[in-house]
């Protein structure tokens, strides 16, 4: 299941119009760093194997591995004194296992 807050589809949705490029989909790469901290990084391009999901009007693509292994992904955007950017909160099957 992959949910999108209302601020990160407004962030997306800026992006395109930006870009003036509305018929763009988003792919979805992840990356944990040594702390734990996931990362996510919308790149344009679709790689061979790609799972594709439509979400709230946003056409996402992502590893396949990823996309099987996962439960639950939600996107927000962030725009702190801290932090502005994306963040992401994914749930796998794997989630609790050493």
């Amino acid at each position: 299941e992959l949910n999108i807050t209302e601020k990160a589809a407004k962030q997306l949705k800026d992006m395109l119009q930006e870009q003036e490029q509305s018929d763009k989909k988003f792919r979805i790469v992840m990356t944990v760093s040594a702390e734990g901290d996931r990362d996510l990084t919308l790149l344009w391009m679709a790689a061979e194997n790609d799972s594709h999901l439509k979400v709230d009007g946003f056409d996402f693509i992502m590893d396949q591995k990823l996309a099987e292994s996962m439960v639950s992904l939600t996107i927000d955007y962030k725009d702190s004194f801290l932090w502005k950017g994306f963040q992401v909160d994914y749930r796998s099957e794997y989630s609790g296992f050493c």
